[in-house]
């Protein structure tokens, strides 16, 4: 048995060893705590500082966020995050800079980072920030590119991204998987009456491309596949104004219901009373509403991209459909509804992800990936 002079050198070391680090970050506040939760719960980080345009509180975190006019003006708000980063730079001088998705945060991360000299992560966050936001931009895609690279570690959101973070010539063993943290039991299959054929849960943002979705239901009514389908829309953002105008000119107010967000257990509600989760987003890397449909026993109908088939399995756990194909998504909306073998099967499917994804999204997979990357700065 070490004395007290042992005990106190293994503390001290432990101590020691601990690092404090700066992220930058945006998001709502649930999507933000299922990343940066495993870093508050981690043994190997001291404090977590902070800089993000709307406050949050939370374990081991410091939070810098504008206030008053520098809150809504959107410059003054980047300007001030700028200058809050190279502040805890100088202040409190992390060992890590973490930055959580591409643009901006992740600029940010990575230029201040490498000026200050400190260990650089970047989390890319799907296929906006993997440079294909500016397809028809080549330049523009190589600089954000060589950006993305200056980080020491990137995280991706699945091993579609992470094969094609290597092709482009980043180092295999620098890219790793950080899931979201994830509760099954949150969301979880009920009994309830069946409201809405079709159900998309989400920003109402234009990348998400709820417009297409809109295109869909209406093929769907138009052409009498499913003449009397209903959709529920859940979120709110900058689009839901246009979306409800399209609405209107498509003549499908009475089939498509504009719901506000909730809590988990009121989405999950929302998610019984629904029979499949559909989502024609062109920007997406592997989403969480995706996972929270299909651990409730939704089937999904969704585009093959990004790194979505690594959950979605075709004709086994939901339909994937090429980008784009309005036509086959509508197909594989109206084959999943009309035929019951079908249903029964793929909904069998989307519930076996509450096992399969158990321990990956648990807090402890999740905590254990990070200190492994971590663990590697050391002090």
């Amino acid at each position: 048995m070490p004395g007290w002079r042992g005990r106190w050198g293994n503390f001290k070391q432990w101590y020691d060893d601990r690092m404090d680090v700066l992220v930058v970050a945006g998001m709502i506040d649930r999507k933000l705590f299922s990343k940066i939760l495993p870093l508050m719960k981690s043994k190997t980080v001291a404090n977590i500082y902070l800089v993000r345009r709307d406050f949050v509180a939370g374990e081991k975190i410091t939070c810098f966020s504008p206030r008053g006019i520098l809150r809504t003006n959107l410059v003054l708000a980047e300007l001030y995050r700028i200058m809050a980063i190279v502040y805890v730079l100088l202040r409190y001088r992390p060992e890590v800079v973490i930055g959580i998705g591409l643009l901006l945060h992740g600029l940010y991360a990575n230029i201040l980072g490498t000026v200050f000299g400190k260990k650089k992560i970047l989390l890319l966050m799907g296929k906006n920030d993997l440079a294909l936001t500016y397809p028809h931009r080549k330049r523009l895609q190589r600089i954000l590119l060589r950006v993305a690279f200056l980080a020491d570690f990137l995280g991706t959101r699945g091993t579609r991204s992470r094969k094609w973070l290597v092709e482009k010539g980043f180092a295999k063993e620098k890219v790793f998987i950080p899931h979201n943290v994830f509760d099954f039991g949150a969301f979880s299959p009920r009994s309830l009456i069946k409201k809405y054929d079709m159900i998309y849960v989400g920003l109402l943002s234009p990348y998400k491309r709820v417009d297409l979705l809109l295109e869909v239901v209406h093929k769907l009514v138009s052409e009498k596949q499913l003449g009397n389908t209903r959709l529920a829309i859940v979120g709110d953002g900058k689009s839901r104004g246009k979306l409800e105008k399209q609405c209107r000119q498509l003549k499908l107010r009475h089939r498509v219901d504009f719901l506000q967000p909730g809590d988990a257990s009121y989405v999950c509600d929302l998610l019984n009373q629904s029979r499949v989760f559909v989502m024609t987003s062109q920007g997406e890397g592997l989403p969480m509403a995706m996972v929270e449909a299909m651990s409730c026993g939704l089937p999904v109908v969704i585009f093959d991209h990004a790194d979505i088939s690594d959950v979605v399995l075709h004709g086994e756990n939901g339909m994937l459909v090429r980008p784009g194909d309005l036509d086959g998504f509508a197909e594989a909306v109206s084959g999943l509804l009309t035929n019951p073998d079908l249903y029964k099967k793929l909904r069998v499917g989307a519930l076996r992800i509450r096992a399969e994804f158990n321990q990956p999204y648990s807090l402890e997979g999740i905590r254990a990936v990070w200190e492994r990357v971590l663990v590697r700065f050391g002090r």
